[in-house]
């Protein structure tokens, strides 16, 4: 079960770091590309931060990260405290979790092997949680379904929301 959805499958969690590295991208979805399946292996974030990091020192500008935290309620449900996971890992990366700037967002990558990042999720509860418990002023994203039905269609519109955080 995922959310209240009955589905079959594999899951991030039915593997451990070394199967999934043996693992290769493969476009799931109809009617795009597959020009690249099997191509590419499923990086970790520590892969993830370094070629941002090293993609700014390159190309002499910032290059940023736009995090997103898939299904928290599912990892919850496994026993995962997937908030806590993400922070402890940005921490060891050399992350201040808990900036004291106005901006976070404007870090200067010539003073640090950091790049700056967003964490986005469509769960509420989670970038709550991120905020408050950890007191973050890190910039959360909140992302919303806009549904509606013309002529027999259903259409969706992911709708990003900007949260701007404060410490308290």
């Amino acid at each position: 079960m995922v959310g209240t959805s009955s589905t079959t499958g594999y899951f991030a969690d039915d593997f451990n770091s070394t199967e999934l590295k043996m693992l290769r991208v493969k476009q799931r979805m109809d009617g795009r590309s597959t020009l690249y399946n099997n191509f590419f292996e499923i990086p970790t974030l520590d892969e993830i931060t370094a070629l941002a990091s090293n993609m700014s020192v390159e190309y002499g500008r910032t290059v940023g990260m736009y995090i997103e935290l898939k299904k928290p309620e599912y990892f919850h449900d496994e026993g995962f405290e997937m908030e806590d996971m993400f922070i402890s890992k940005m921490t060891s990366l050399g992350y201040d979790t808990n900036p004291s700037s106005d901006d976070p967002s404007l870090i200067d990558i010539s003073q640090s092997n950091v790049v700056p990042f967003l964490i986005q999720c469509f769960n509420t509860t989670s970038l709550q949680y991120i905020r408050d418990s950890i007191s973050s002023t890190l910039p959360l994203v909140q992302v919303q379904i806009l549904k509606f039905f013309f002529l027999n269609f259903t259409f969706l519109f992911p709708i990003y929301f900007l949260i701007r955080t404060t410490t308290k």
